[in-house]
């Protein structure tokens, strides 16, 4: 009995000491492509971070010129965010849409982009600017609207830049008076909007579309008629002088008492 259990006890022995030489010789073999494998997987995770970081640290980099950009006023400015971040699509269409918004308005009030009233909320006369300048303002607006809408058109991602873009060539041709023009701009933004599930911007363009009677009777806005341009003289703002030679006396027939 005692003999059996040596030999058990010496056979079990033996074999573990077979199994640690195997495992042994296994991380011998493997160990180096086993230490290999993970740490390139670890660096690769650590990659992927970084670079996430990356990319979030360029979009904020890229949205806060794009926020000074606005602030400052000046659509060549906004143009240069907008090649500055070419990478960064959002920002770039922002960025142009933005500059095409100040053309359009530059339109509107007869100013020139970036003029500033002072403090009688009176624009300087160099900031005035004539038709021939004010349809260049509007040329270039259209042109932009326009370079947004052939970039978004048919990317779904981009449907809110799509919307705007037709939105502001709409106004540039209301602007012209070619009203079949605008119409037909208006159409095609209902039709991509339904398309594109966006029932809310269908329903601004078909309410745009519902007012162009009476948009069609109203006078264009000449720069005469504007705010920006409609000071009085300064001879207005004298005082009034009466000379009292000219003033009726109380005796005389008619003379109010």
């Amino acid at each position: 009995m005692d003999d059996r259990q040596s030999k058990i006890v010496e056979g079990a022995g033996l074999e573990d000491s077979r199994i640690n030489q195997e495992f042994k010789d296994w991380l011998l073999k493997w160990m180096g492509p086993v230490l290999i494998v993970i740490t390139v997987v670890a660096l690769g995770y650590v990659a992927k971070i970084r670079w996430d970081q990356h990319k979030v640290s360029v979009l904020d980099a890229a949205f806060a010129d794009l926020d000074a950009a606005r602030d400052s006023g000046s659509p060549e400015g906004l143009l240069s965010v907008a090649q500055q971040h070419d990478d960064v699509a959002a920002v770039r269409d922002l960025a142009t849409l933005a500059a095409a918004d100040i053309r359009l308005a530059s339109f509107r009030s007869g100013v020139r982009p970036g003029a500033q009233q002072d403090e009688k909320n009176n624009f300087k006369d160099e900031d005035l600017i004539d038709d021939e300048a004010r349809n260049e303002q509007l040329d270039r607006a259209s042109a932009l609207y326009q370079e947004v809408l052939d970039r978004t058109k048919d990317d779904p991602a981009a449907a809110g830049r799509t919307m705007a873009a037709y939105a502001g060539l709409v106004s540039v041709k209301i602007g012209e008076r070619d009203w079949d023009a605008a119409a037909d701009l208006l159409n095609e933004q209902i039709q991509l909007a339904n398309k594109r599930q966006m029932p809310g911007f269908a329903q601004v363009a078909k309410d745009r579309l519902a007012h162009f009677d009476a948009l069609k009777n109203l006078p264009p806005l000449f720069p005469a008629e504007r705010i920006a341009v409609s000071r009085l003289p300064e001879s207005a703002n004298a005082p009034l002088t009466v000379d009292p030679a000219a003033l009726p006396k109380h005796d005389e027939p008619g003379t109010p008492v």
